[in-house]
């Protein structure tokens, strides 16, 4: 395994969320993401993954959004998905202070939550038993006829009977190389300490109904408002 950077998951690995979740809204995802948390929850018996079910809180404050919620949650225990609690807005004041009068309902589950990516990664690579080169960029391939044999790397060639991209979201870079086009780019996204994928209105720092707001983990001093400009997201 080559890689570029002077250490493994220093790049991507690191400044990701390490959040997961099970609230998603169809059957495949939720039972692939099962798996997963299966896997981590076993990893962490030997290891400290940093891994804690804080949980995932959503919450809505328009009654379509709510309604949405509530249906959701249903499809989610047909799923085999029955951990997952819907809550009306004064419960849910009560219990998560920083929400605003806003929020009519919100559905939280508490088996969702966070690990550290990178404990997770070196894990997984000094598991795998494979040998790790840092410090080397590819720069070619090498071809015999049609077919790939190694790599030309910053420290000189390499022969391999099989070259695997595995470069993530870079990976397209190192493809072209190949004459080969693969549709990946990256972009920047919010770090802002909510949950992954939670969408902030641009004028201020509300989240739009149905989107992930916070954990457990998280603690705010004033209360956290879904409200104004927010659409109900899809």
């Amino acid at each position: 395994m080559l890689e570029k950077r002077p250490a493994l998951a220093t790049l991507t690995t690191p400044v990701a969320t390490g959040a997961f979740r099970l609230q998603f809204d169809n059957a495949e995802e939720v039972e692939l993401v099962r798996e997963s948390v299966a896997f981590f929850d076993e990893l962490q018996g030997r290891v400290d993954l940093g891994l804690r079910h804080q949980g995932y809180l959503f919450a809505a404050c328009t009654e379509e959004g709510a309604a949405a919620q509530a249906e959701l949650v249903r499809a989610q225990a047909g799923w085999g998905l029955t951990d997952v609690e819907l809550i009306d807005g004064d419960a849910a004041r009560r219990r998560f202070p920083y929400l605003s009068a806003n929020v009519i309902n919100a559905r939280f589950r508490q088996g969702d939550g966070w690990l550290q990516p990178r404990a997770l990664a070196l894990e997984l690579a000094a598991a795998s038993g494979a040998r790790f080169r840092t410090g080397t960029g590819v720069t070619g391939l090498l071809r015999r006829g049609d077919r790939v044999q190694g790599v030309v790397t910053d420290a000189g060639p390499l022969e391999g009977g099989i070259t695997v991209i595995a470069a993530g979201p870079l990976s397209g870079a190192i493809a072209k190389l190949a004459g080969l086009d693969l549709p990946l780019s990256t972009a920047e996204t919010n770090r802002s300490g909510s949950a992954a994928g939670a969408r902030r209105c641009p004028d201020d720092d509300r989240i739009r109904d149905g989107c992930p707001l916070a954990s457990s983990r998280q603690r705010r001093s004033r209360p956290l408002d879904v409200a104004g400009s927010c659409r109900t997201a899809a």
